[in-house]
């Protein structure tokens, strides 16, 4: 009996220094925060020192009763800086190796710290020098979604959504980015990410109906020749019939028979190959319209009396979109029509598209449902249509409004960065007046404290940073703004952000995204979105950001509202997908800036990321291509950030 006890007793020891060794410690000491605001790096030299490394702590010495024993050590996050001013230990040269990053965490991981099995997770998802390992991944991922850790939670819910280490499944992906949310019916998966694939397939067949109809001109021409060479063939073996005198011409005239008998064969193949091609042209898939904007949710079939001033069938695929009264709606979106596009009309009016298949139309919504039709027929007759019921939605009351008071939201933060004169790359036009507008903005329009860096060095960007990291808290907010050169490697799909001393042959003073993802990952801040005027890698799908739909029921909107500015956020807002983005064309600013200007100018009340995306996607539809480039804003949460379900929401001052 006593053994047990005694057995009972050191177990119970046992397991409570174990969870002290797996805590996550974050917070310096006064000393230690004393020692690191004196050893700040001062200059570009030592700026790797505020990278985030894998940081092995030494354990503590502790005392329990008379017993003093040293806990394990423990993995935390943090700069390299503060790593060593705490004495711990870091590979300083081999960040992006697996087997020192699986190293650092794998003890506490395999002990259940949630937040280590999610850094396990992630690494084996990386690869960091080898092979993704994307089964394994899903293992640590469940392993901290199953207690209840949102990180790990909408990670899973991304494999299962591409089906990457587990079978594709969206029920089960929805599940787990429902469960990190905790809104229950709200969550759906992005369409984008629904007809990713679909889109894929219906491009390379128009490459190859295209390819295919190149072909067949070019055999069609080929007939034509042949046929020529052919008449001409005859004509001179009747004119050497004519002419020939006791076998003088028979040599001749044979080899133009000859002639002839060739080039009759070839006729007849290129018409055979001729008819292949028009036969598989005719099983071609028909047109497709593909919405950009608005997000289409689940379609519903509406009784044809549910819809005023639309004939339908007496049952027919109708998709809702619920809007504000008394205003303008654009609808956006592209059509794609591997045989050619015979005609596109909106409510049977024709409507013309640009030369990538884009169209913008633009209906206004009064006090009703209102109808849309959306046609396109192509070149062989097959048609597709998509419906819209445009529905009117409440005005948010002023009742609605008072139930979320300014210290709800937090602290507003921005990081303006303006990159123009660059010492190694070509100059641009417009970065340092974009900077200071949307810093103007920020501060007297939504109550932001902006810090603004023009022209800054790879060391000024990871300072400022690193100051965020250090001093903000959970009652915080930060918005961090780039514009500047970008380049992305499409070999390795890694971004980077050019500083003003980068070099353009020699990377050491670049900055990747994955050391801007890596900071943010670590910060305190409750929401942190980075407007990039810049290309970026490393995004998750926009399933992971909860929907909040404008025109919902206050009640609704207001309880959805609550819950994302409860939940933390990484999301980013870029000016374009993985094209060049432009410098000019918007009146002094770049199109994407002017556009995100004029957004945050007319707003005036609560705008959630999402809805900003939107809005600076309509404002950037028919600019970009006035100056012949495409320009696709993205938004979605970063990757490996500890994004959480949350959402980045900007108040104008007057709703504080």
């Amino acid at each position: 009996m006593r053994k047990t006890i005694v057995l009972s007793v050191f177990t119970i020891i046992a397991a409570f220094l174990f969870s002290l060794s797996g805590c996550q410690y974050k917070t310096l000491s006064e000393r230690e925060n004393a020692q690191l605001m004196s050893e700040l790096p001062a200059s570009s030299s030592e700026a790797d020192d505020l990278l985030i490394v894998d940081c092995l702590l030494p354990g503590q010495i502790r005392k329990l009763g008379n017993m003093t024993y040293l806990t394990s050590r423990r993995a935390v996050k943090t700069t390299a800086l503060t790593c060593r001013i705490r004495g711990g230990e870091y590979v300083a040269y081999d960040r992006a190796n697996y087997e020192t990053a699986v190293k650092v965490w794998l003890a506490q991981a395999e002990g259940g710290d949630k937040i280590a099995q999610t850094y396990v997770g992630e690494i084996y998802e990386k690869g960091l020098g080898r092979n993704p390992d994307y089964i394994l991944a899903a293992t640590w991922y469940k392993k901290a979604a199953e207690q209840g850790y949102a990180s790990a939670q909408i990670n899973l819910g991304q494999l299962y959504e591409q089906g990457l280490g587990v079978q594709k499944n969206m029920a089960e992906a929805v599940k787990w980015y429902r469960k990190a949310s905790g809104m229950e019916d709200a969550i759906t998966i992005d369409p984008a990410s629904v007809n990713a694939e679909t889109n894929r397939k219906l491009e390379e067949l128009r490459q190859e109906v295209d390819r295919r109809r190149k072909q067949e001109e070019s055999l069609q021409n080929q007939m034509e020749e042949t046929q020529q060479l052919l008449d001409q063939a005859r004509q001179e073996l009747n004119t050497k019939k004519d002419e020939a005198d006791t076998g003088s011409k028979d040599k001749e005239i044979a080899e133009l028979r000859q002639k002839i008998i060739k080039l009759e064969d070839d006729a007849e193949k290129n018409k055979a190959q001729l008819k292949v091609f028009q036969q598989e042209d005719e099983k071609a898939s028909g047109p497709t319209i593909e919405m950009i904007d608005p997000r289409i949710p689940p379609a519903q079939y509406l009784e044809t009396r549910q819809v005023r001033g639309l004939k339908l069938e007496a049952k027919q695929n109708v998709s809702r979109v619920t809007i504000q009264p008394g205003t303008e709606r654009i609808i956006r979106g592209r059509v794609i029509a591997p045989s050619g596009l015979h005609l596109f009309a909106v409510n049977n009016k024709e409507e013309k598209l640009d030369k990538e298949g884009a169209f913008k139309v633009s209906v206004k919504v009064r006090d009703a449902d209102v109808p849309v039709s959306l046609r396109a027929i192509d070149k062989k007759g097959r048609q597709t249509t998509q419906l819209l019921i445009l529905t009117v939605g409440s005005q948010p009351s002023q009742e609605q409004k008072q139930k979320l008071p300014p210290e709800f939201f937090g602290n507003y933060h921005a990081l303006i960065i303006g990159n123009q004169e660059y010492r190694f790359w070509s100059s641009l036009d417009t970065p340092r007046k974009d900077a200071e507008e949307v810093a103007k903005i920020l501060k007297t329009k939504y109550g932001f404290k902006t810090k603004t860096i023009l022209n800054a060095t790879r060391f000024d960007i990871l300072k400022a940073l690193s100051e965020y990291q250090r001093t903000l808290t959970e009652k915080d907010n930060l918005l961090i703004y780039y514009a500047g050169h970008g380049y992305l490697d499409t070999q390795i799909v890694r971004g980077y952000w050019i500083p003003v001393d980068g070099e353009k042959e020699v990377r050491a003073n670049w900055l990747t995204t994955i050391d801007i993802t890596d900071m943010i990952s670590i910060m305190e801040a409750r929401h942190i979105l980075l407007v990039s005027d810049s290309c970026y890698s490393g995004m998750l799908t926009r399933s992971a950001i909860p929907p909040i739909e404008s025109a919902a029921a206050d009640e609704i909107r207001h309880q959805m509202t609550r819950i994302a500015a409860g939940k933390k956020s990484r999301t980013v807002l870029t000016s374009g997908d993985l094209q060049p983005v432009l410098d000019s064309g918007g009146g002094g600013h770049s199109v994407f800036a002017k556009a995100l200007l004029n957004v945050l100018l007319e707003n005036n009340a609560i705008l959630e990321g999402m809805r900003l995306h939107k809005e600076v996607s309509a404002h950037l539809t028919g600019a970009a291509p006035a100056v012949y480039v495409e320009q696709v804003p993205q938004y979605a949460p970063l990757k490996y950030s500890g994004h959480e379900m949350g959402e980045f929401f900007l108040v104008p001052v007057k709703e504080m």
